[in-house]
């Protein structure tokens, strides 16, 4: 059987690109500078991504809730359609001197549901949280978690920097590798 020049040369592109992405996802180094906006994204989008850039301030770990509007850069949603988001910082339960995240979002709806939510509220409806999401650590004043898949392979990427004056977060995301990039603008509740 004679394989065709065509063939291989696809197989060996694929073979490649897949390993490449592969080890790319293994290393540590993912990187603490999102680019988000590589293939263009809504004025909103950019606006809370210069936003993002601007304040270099990763968020204080101090116990807290917060809640906002999203938008996202998916086939799946369209880019001027604002979501929902929640997002806790919060004291780890067993171990000291130690910080977990969790979030959550909801789409398609217009009223913000997280915006009354206080602290209690917040730990006992993201209980177990802790075990979901990665660590936080912190780099370059950006607070990054990656939560990995069961193929340990990274499968949500968030990162975070704070405005030391408002308070207010914003939040890059991305899903599935850069399939999906929520933009989010967080204020404390």
């Amino acid at each position: 059987m004679q394989i065709k020049q065509p063939t291989i040369i696809l197989a060996l592109i694929f073979s490649f690109l897949t390993n490449t992405f592969a080890l790319a996802l293994d290393q540590d180094e993912i990187p603490f500078d999102p680019k988000p906006c590589f293939s263009g994204c809504s004025q909103k989008m950019t606006e809370i991504y210069q936003e993002f850039v601007s304040h270099p301030y990763p968020p204080q770990l101090t116990p807290r809730v917060y809640s906002g509007v999203c938008y996202y850069k998916s086939r799946d949603h369209k880019p001027h359609q604002p979501q929902r988001a929640m997002l806790l910082i919060d004291d780890h339960p067993y171990q000291d001197n130690m910080s977990y995240f969790a979030t959550g979002f909801t789409f398609f709806g217009d009223p913000n549901k997280y915006a009354d939510w206080d602290l209690d509220f917040a730990r006992k409806r993201t209980e177990g949280a802790w075990e979901r999401y990665g660590p936080i650590k912190i780099q370059d004043g950006t607070l990054r978690v990656i939560s990995y898949s069961s193929e340990q392979q990274p499968s949500f990427i968030y990162y975070m920097r704070q405005n030391p004056v408002t308070k207010m977060i914003y939040y890059i995301t991305y899903w599935g590798g850069a399939t999906q990039i929520s933009f989010c603008e967080m204020t404390p509740n």
